[in-house]
């Protein structure tokens, strides 16, 4: 949709990743919320994390430097709008949206990390950009993507039933 997108593969550090795992097992805060999807099926997702917790955990991008250099932005942390740990099941479906009208102005940026450690690509749960889906980025641990919040996206549908999908957004 002539929008830039990065997709950056093992994106954070060890120790950041540690970081994560112990927010998850010990302090993150789970206020699940749902809405019913066009085919009626629940569309779930967590919140209620700020992003002054998340950048405790993950600290400043060490992307946005470089994203802002090239695109004319000047993004930090203290931009941070809203703050999700989504978690997705094979029950769950999503559909695809921009997070703000494509005709806003207004510069915008979005962040998505997947946090899931040991996930098989073959579980699907990957992420689709562009109204005809032109880009699809497989759900990899560690794997972050960035793209303006102008961009139509959405998310693949998780395929193993015993299994969720758990990104950072």
């Amino acid at each position: 949709d002539g929008h830039p997108v990065w997709v950056i593969k093992n994106a954070l550090s060890k120790q950041v990743c540690k970081k994560w795992f112990e927010f998850y097992q010990r302090d993150i805060s789970f206020c699940v919320g749902s809405t019913e999807s066009d085919d009626n099926r629940q569309v779930t997702w967590c919140s209620g994390n700020t992003g002054e917790q998340m950048y405790q955990v993950f600290g400043d991008n060490p992307y946005l430097p470089d994203w802002n250099t090239e695109h004319g932005t000047e993004f930090t942390h203290q931009h941070i709008h809203r703050c999700h740990v989504n978690l997705f099941t094979d029950q769950n479906t999503f559909v695809g949206h921009r997070d703000v009208n494509k005709s806003v102005p207004k510069p915008g940026l979005v962040t998505l990390w997947f946090g899931n450690p040991g996930w098989q690509t073959d579980w699907q749960g990957g992420f689709y950009l562009g109204e005809s889906d032109e880009l699809y980025v497989p759900n990899e641990f560690n794997t972050q993507i960035i793209f303006p919040h102008q961009l139509w996206h959405r998310i693949e549908q998780v395929s193993e039933p015993d299994q969720f999908r758990l990104t950072v957004y």
